[in-house]
């Protein structure tokens, strides 16, 4: 006659089906936080897309030249508009927020970089003129060039923005 003993623990088969589950499920988890990052980086082409074609728009609608300036080491952008000084005004948030900044950093755009500018012969600010024509400019002394071939913006994950030249529209690249 065979006495059943109580058993207590588990076996080597549940432990390692318990394992598998934490390396399927800490794999999966690992694979959406890069798929984060990169959602987050398309948003901000978006935005940076929609914020470009806003400032031609701004520019075409009161004739006066507006600007794109980038901050490529901050990863940042501000739009300002050309007063009749000949200075340059910052533009305020549309909905009436306050200056028209846009900061990568700590924002709903986590993680997204500007990683480089080609915008003709100067690198940190996109220039429309009344009639909506784009050329870069260098926003410290006001040197414009003509955007010869398309301006590229190029962030992270290998998403770009092109700025074509003559007509200023914009395309994402993802």
């Amino acid at each position: 006659m065979l006495l059943n003993k109580e058993q207590s623990g588990f076996t080597t088969i549940e432990i390692i089906v318990v394992v598998v589950i934490i390396g399927i499920v800490y794999a999966a988890s690992w694979g959406w936080r890069g798929s984060l990052v990169n959602i987050r980086v398309k948003q901000a082409a978006f935005k940076l897309a929609a914020d470009i074609r806003c400032a031609q728009s701004y520019a075409l609608a009161s004739q006066n030249r507006t600007r794109v300036v980038f901050d490529v080491l901050n990863d940042s952008y501000s739009l300002s508009q050309e007063n009749s000084g000949g200075g340059w005004t910052a533009l305020s948030e549309p909905g009436g927020g306050g200056t028209y900044t846009v900061n990568f950093r700590g924002s709903e755009y986590s993680g997204t970089d500007i990683v480089s500018l080609s915008l003709g012969t100067v690198n940190n600010a996109l220039v429309f003129d009344k009639r909506g024509v784009p050329y870069g400019q260098n926003s410290a002394t006001g040197y414009n060039a003509t955007l010869a071939s398309q301006g590229l913006i190029n962030l992270n994950e290998g998403v770009n923005i092109t700025i074509q030249p003559q007509t200023g529209r914009v395309d994402k690249l993802y």
